[in-house]
């Protein structure tokens, strides 16, 4: 059944403020990394969805080292091109904090349990 044929379907008989689209990726075909560097926005979604089921399903169980280092690659992921070393003057560790919130990177155990300025 296609998008259309549910929205004819059901949303007629709902009122619009009842309904949430949600678009997951379920099944990956053989040589998927081929194809998603033909197809950037799959990719990129893709990344987003895996980011996103790890933060809010398994994150809290991960060892904190590795969930420190995982949080620190998606930093520099995320802010690509400010320097390596960027982040060890407080001020620009401030703006990160202030700005876009440490629990986007890291979970919320690991924030409880280590002091923000020792991350």
């Amino acid at each position: 059944m296609g998008v259309s044929s549910v929205r004819e379907k059901y949303e007629l008989a709902h009122p619009p403020e009842e309904w949430k689209y949600e678009l997951r990726i379920r099944y990956l075909p053989k040589g998927f990394l081929n194809q998603f560097t033909e197809d950037k926005p799959t990719l990129n979604f893709f990344y987003q969805q895996v980011k996103s089921d790890y933060m809010q399903e398994i994150a809290d169980q991960v060892d904190q080292e590795i969930a420190l280092k995982l949080g620190c690659l998606e930093i520099r992921r995320s802010y690509w091109e400010m320097r390596g070393n960027a982040l060890e003057k407080k001020s620009n560790y401030e703006v990160l904090e202030k700005d876009v919130g440490l629990k986007r990177f890291f979970p919320k155990s690991l924030l409880d349990s280590v002091k923000a300025k020792t991350l």
